[in-house]
């Protein structure tokens, strides 16, 4: 037993902390107590907190200060959410964008009644400053941290753009690294330092009983190469950053691009720019894009911020996206419009800007959002601030836990991401009996005539009776899509980064959704659910990835270009992915009610597996509750499978796949390969031919929308019991 180990068995109260989709280490430290006693805070934007009805009461923090409590017990536990400052984006022609700042979440910190008056430390972290200059070590955005005498966490400031000639890639040792200028002869070799360390040279967990093995919310921007136009996204808190795009002749980019969430009201005002708005952009259909943060329905901005807040109409137009990377700038050939301009990724990433200098907006403060890049010679932004929030339970007689919705006498938890689920010892609903759906998070798509994605696997059970107790649940990520399949990506395919269970440009799998202490609530075990298998890429990567003979393993991903589909695992909800038995199509991704389908004829994907239906979850529940059919929801599709352009991809399974990809370089099909978000849904395969070597020399391929794999969908778990 580790030091820190003895220190907390010793000394109660202790702090538990989950990665967003990661084990977790120092589990036996989770209270399974419910609490007696809870706190009154004070703190943060609105001092004495907001409570939207959830059963909590949120402190958000948009800068330094203290969160003190009265009341309280020994145990007595707090959850946050807490995002470092986006990296500056480089002032300089073709610069890249910054990277994003980590994203955190706790799940169990303790406040004793004893700390109350000392409180907890907060210090939030502004984004960086945009690039000037050969120094860019000022770039970086700052750390945000919490800090008591019980520990300290930091998430890291995201790296900044690109600047120099020679190589230069962008900061990589912080939080999420920084896009690369353009036309830059950077080796591609995965891994290598040309990606960067998303997590710091030297991880900084575990802390004191801290402790998370996979996504930690941040990532690396893809390297740039020789050719490029514009400027490479920055990495984001979920998927990497774009290299800039070649917008070559014959292999242009669509010129036409949703509506931004616009700056044109304080505290911002760059009007003709903005950020990706998730209901409309699709943001990895553009060279040189940001990448993508993670959304977190739970902490969305009208649960924690009052709406006259300045910040208000912006956040809230995020839809709980938080750690969007920043967008390279580009020139010429790339016409001169705001509606060309490299968008940066879901969660407040700036876009880049272009030919005429005209600077851009800021990453979004209180998102952590990279800086946009430079055009011709200026015009990059600053990173946008951190963000800080704080929950805390309102009462001891209500069960809470996720997002909570009232439905035909009947009452719903939903958990999008970690979350506890937490039952009084005086609550009506002990003895009861309740039902619960989970399923992990889906595979990651491949890319060109790519294998879909895997369904995660799918647990149920209908029949638990209900015990007062406490039950800490972490949803697995949805698996990167592939985002190139270069064979200079040597090792990519099998070697980790660092220990991280990073597969380099290629598609990965889903992560796992699991328990911590189930049995405190009436479930008879813990929960402990796989994500879905990687679909095969052409080249290196043509095999789908699976989990023969493991118990707990999700769905296996289609192969891709002769490849062999990943094999399913001994569950009945565990299927294989589709064999590709043809040279230009991907196989289908497993379901979770049925195995992805072979490509059935040359040029045309295989058919994701069908997910599976939920009797009890009923189709007039909010969207990230299913996909809707037959009067109930499904969940756990499989990714359809890539074709050549102008076949015909594979369609993604019900519950939630990724359709494959088919053409190009059409941007509407690119929304569709991405997989229903909290369905633990595959990915769909990217597409194949010629046009996905649009790079000056063949091997390097542009990684925007020709060939790219869709990103597996995150898992859920849904609570259901009887209303009084």
């Amino acid at each position: 037993m580790s030091i820190f180990n003895d220190f907390f068995v010793k000394e109660n109260p202790f702090l538990n902390f989950v990665g967003f989709g990661g084990g977790v280490v120092g589990l036996q430290f989770f209270s399974g107590a419910a609490q007696s006693n809870t706190i009154t805070g004070s703190g943060g934007v609105v001092t004495a907190g907001v409570s939207p009805g959830d059963g909590y009461v949120y402190h958000t923090f948009f800068d330094p200060g203290s969160f003190t409590w009265t009341g309280g017990s020994d145990s007595s536990y707090c959850e946050f959410l807490i995002v470092a400052g986006g990296g500056g984006g480089a002032n300089a022609r073709v610069g890249g964008g910054g990277g994003a700042g980590q994203v955190l979440q706790s799940i169990q910190y303790s406040v004793p009644s004893a700390n109350g008056g000392s409180g907890l430390t907060v210090t939030v972290g502004d984004g960086g400053p945009k690039v000037s200059g050969p120094d860019a070590n000022p770039g970086y955005g700052g750390n945000t941290i919490i800090s008591s005498p019980v520990g300290i966490i930091t998430a890291l400031g995201g790296g900044w753009g690109g600047y120099t000639e020679g190589g230069n890639n962008g900061g990589m040792d912080r939080g999420s690294g920084g896009g690369g200028r353009a036309n830059e002869n950077v080796p591609r070799n995965f891994p290598s330092p040309s990606y960067g360390y998303p997590f710091g040279y030297e991880n900084p967990y575990p802390t004191v009983g801290v402790g998370s093995d996979l996504a930690r919310g941040a990532n690396w921007s893809q390297p740039t190469c020789i050719g490029t136009l514009g400027g490479g996204g920055g990495g984001g808190a979920w998927i990497p950053g774009a290299i800039g795009g070649f917008n070559n002749p014959g292999n242009s980019e669509n010129n036409t691009y949703p509506t931004w969430i616009e700056s044109t009201a304080a505290p911002y005002s760059t009007p003709g720019k903005g950020w990706a708005n998730p209901a409309t952009t699709v943001t990895t259909a553009k060279g040189g894009c940001g990448g993508d943060g993670l959304r977190l329905h739970t902490y969305r901005a009208s649960q924690h911020i009052p709406s006259p807040n300045p910040y208000y109409p912006f956040l809230n137009a995020m839809n709980g996206y938080y750690g969007g990377g920043g967008g390279g700038g580009h020139v010429s050939p790339y016409p001169n419009y705001s509606s060309d301009l490299a968008p940066g990724g879901l969660g407040g990433g700036a876009c880049g800007t272009n030919e005429g200098n005209s600077s851009t907006v800021p990453g979004m403060n209180g998102t952590g959002g990279g800086g946009g890049g430079g055009g011709n010679s200026t015009g990059g932004s600053d990173g946008g601030d951190g963000i800080c929030v704080i929950r805390y339970k309102a009462d001891v007689t209500t069960v809470t836990g996720g997002t909570k919705t009232d439905h035909s006498g009947s009452t719903f938890h939903v958990f999008t991401e970690p979350g506890v689920f937490e039952v009084p010892a005086t609550s009506p609903r002990v003895g009861q009996t309740m039902k619960i759906m989970a399923i992990g998070g889906g595979g990651g798509g491949g890319s060109y005539n790519g294998g879909g994605g895997g369904a995660g696997l799918y647990y149920v059970n209908s029949s638990v009776t209900v015990t007062a107790g406490r039950m800490g649940v972490v949803i697995g990520q949805g698996g990167r899509g592939s985002v190139d399949f270069s064979a200079g990506n040597t090792g990519g395919s099998t070697t980790p980064q660092r220990g991280e269970t990073e597969r380099g440009p290629y598609a990965a799998n889903g992560h796992p959704t699991f328990t911590i202490g189930a049995t405190n609530v009436g479930v008879p075990a813990e929960i402990n659910l796989l994500g879905g298998g990687a679909g095969g890429g052409n080249s290196n990567d043509r095999a789908g990835l699976g989990f023969p003979g493991v118990a707990n393993g999700g769905c296996g991903g289609g192969g891709s270009d002769n490849g062999n589909p990943g094999p399913g695992g001994p569950s009945p909800y565990s299927n294989s992915g589709g064999n590709s038995d043809q040279p230009n199509a991907g196989g289908g991704g497993g379901g979770a009610g049925g195995g992805g389908s072979p490509t059935p004829s040359n040029n045309n994907g295989g058919g994701g597996g069908a997910g599976v239906g939920t009797p009890w979850i009923p189709n007039g529940l909010p969207a990230f509750y299913g996909e809707a059919s037959g009067g109930i929801m499904y969940h756990g599709g499989g990714g359809g499978g890539g074709a050549r352009g102008g076949g015909g991809a594979g369609s993604g399974g019900l519950g939630g796949g990724g359709n494959g990809a088919y053409q190009h370089p059409d941007q509407n099909s690119n929304g569709d390969m991405r997989a229903t978000y909290a369905t633990g849904g595959g990915g769909g395969g990217g597409v194949g031919g010629g046009d996905s070597y649009v790079g000056p020399f063949s091997g390097h391929y542009s990684g925007t929308a020709n060939g790219r794999g869709g990103e597996g969908a995150p898992g859920v778990m849904i609570i259901q019991y009887t209303s009084v």
